[in-house]
């Protein structure tokens, strides 16, 4: 007999609820930093094999791109070289340099073959490298990037909760039929909740883990990541649908397969750094 629900919210949260504490002893604990680079690592190379699927699916002559496989070591090697280097940026150019050879290889490969291959090397492989860069801020890296998580998934609950509610207005319907303008409101409402609470949180208990902005810097920080998550998953949605899947794979019973998962954490990723690059820590 099977302990697995099978209800999809049940099967949802069967899958999420074991999967939560050990992300977050993983993020928060020191000496788990290697496991969290890894973690990092798989999901790269999860989500490669499952771009590389949809971009078959959508145009099947311009497989194999079995160098998109090797996006995942430029957050491994940025792990190891604890800092953007001469052996990260070298495999980077030898990564687009064999793209580049891949293409030419082929015969009457299309232009647009290029292009996939380019930017799935930064979707899957470059954007992953800000989490390492993320996690290892001094002090307050584990923290920021709890942060991130937290605020675009709540983001992503509430969008959800009051689109299935009020929503009334499309917002992409050529792209996410189910998204309407309420729920991406209600979305941003989450992530400056989860700014505000983080706010609050650091003046209580003078956390260090968290940075010491500004109520106005923590909120707009929230709609940042909100904001950018939704675009995330608009991008994601637009390759499954281009593709004609609903899912981009099958790697969490439930929610789908990785880039299911990490599309708008992804996009957030990059936005976080930026925003503090800008601002400081």
């Amino acid at each position: 007999m099977s302990i697995v629900p099978k209800n999809n919210l049940a099967l949802r949260l069967f899958t999420a609820l074991p999967l939560i504490p050990l992300l977050l002893a993983v993020m928060l604990i020191p000496a788990l930093s290697p496991v969290f680079a890894l973690i990092v690592v798989f999901l790269s190379f999860m989500g490669a094999r499952e771009l590389k699927e949809l971009i078959a699916a959508r145009q099947p002559e311009i497989t194999p791109l079995r160098i998109l496989l090797l996006a995942p070591l430029l957050p491994l090697i940025l792990f190891a070289e604890k800092a953007p280097g001469p052996i990260f940026f070298t495999a980077l150019h030898v990564l687009l340099f064999f793209l580049v050879v891949e293409y030419l290889l082929q015969k009457e490969a299309p232009l647009e073959r290029l292009a996939y291959a380019i930017a799935g090397l930064f979707y899957i492989g470059g954007l992953p490298c800000f989490f390492i860069e993320l996690h290892r801020i001094p002090q307050s890296g584990p923290g920021l990037i709890t942060f991130l998580l937290v605020a675009i998934g709540l983001s992503d609950t509430f969008a959800f909760a009051f689109g299935k509610m009020l929503g009334k207005h499309k917002l992409c319907p050529a792209i996410s039929p189910n998204k309407t303008v309420e729920g991406s409101i209600a979305g941003l409402a989450g992530g400056a909740l989860v700014g505000l609470m983080a706010y609050a949180i650091q003046q209580i208990w003078h956390l260090e883990g968290l940075p010491g902005w500004s109520p106005l810097l923590y909120l707009s920080a929230g709609i940042c990541l909100s904001s950018v998550g939704q675009i995330g998953d608009l991008v994601e949605s637009a390759l499954k649908r281009s593709a004609g899947v609903k899912d981009s794979g099958r790697l969490f019973p439930g929610h789908g397969g990785a880039l299911d998962r990490c599309d708008a954490f992804l996009f957030g990723g990059p936005a976080l750094y930026c925003l503090l690059l800008i601002v400081g820590n």
